[in-house]
Order: structure tokens, then sequence, then C-alpha cells
């Protein structure tokens, strides 16, 4: 599970709405918002409060249960299933990057476990 950071200011979240055109291209804005959690008294000056979760779930349609029918590899199942709009852990970890939720590191750090 993923520490939360303590949450940015809404004024630097709207700026950088304004700025970037919104926030919501995940993967691009977190490699260049790289939000780093602030300490406070609230949590005891580490910069994280709560967890969440990162996610990363195959839905397994006619496509993918042929792929797996026909031993296909697991290589050939994620490049299907990509059509489809899953997204990996990464790209879950860092679009919660993008929106403040949590830092670079932190996503990088639970991935590699």
């Amino acid at each position: 599970m993923l520490r939360e950071s303590v949450p940015i200011s809404d004024v630097i979240l709207n700026r950088l709405q304004e700025v970037r055109g919104g926030i919501s291209e995940g993967v691009r804005n977190a490699l260049t918002n790289n939000f780093v959690p602030k300490g406070c008294s609230h949590c005891l000056n580490t910069g994280f409060r709560g967890r969440c979760g990162i996610f990363e779930i195959l839905l397994i349609d006619d496509d993918i249960k042929k792929l797996i029918v026909e031993k296909a590899s697991s290589d050939a199942i994620w490049d299907v299933a990509r059509t489809k709009g899953p997204k990996s852990m990464l790209e879950d970890g860092l679009i919660k990057v993008s929106k403040g939720i949590t830092s670079i590191e932190e996503v990088f750090r639970v991935i590699s476990e």
C-alpha cells in the first residue's frame, strides 16, 4: 500500500490545471510534477498520512480468453489488454503522483517490493 502525502494546496493544484491544461494526463504530468511530501505536526514530519492502493486489473474478455487457451505469452496477452484500457500498477501510481496523493519515490518503493 502507498502512503498518502499530506495534500498540497488547492491553489497549487488549480494553478497546475491552468498552466498544463489539467492534471489528468497522469503519466506525463507525474514525471514533470513530482510533488515532494512536506512534513508537518499532523503527520509527525513524515509528509505522509494514511495509505492508498495502486492496482492493476485484467478483465478477461473473449479476446483475452482465446489467448490464454492458446497459451500465448504474457507479453502478447498484455499487448491485447492494453488496447482495452487497463493501467499498470506503475501507471496507476504515477497518476496518483500527478494528483499530489503520493510521491514518485513512494510509487517506486511499493512496486519494487
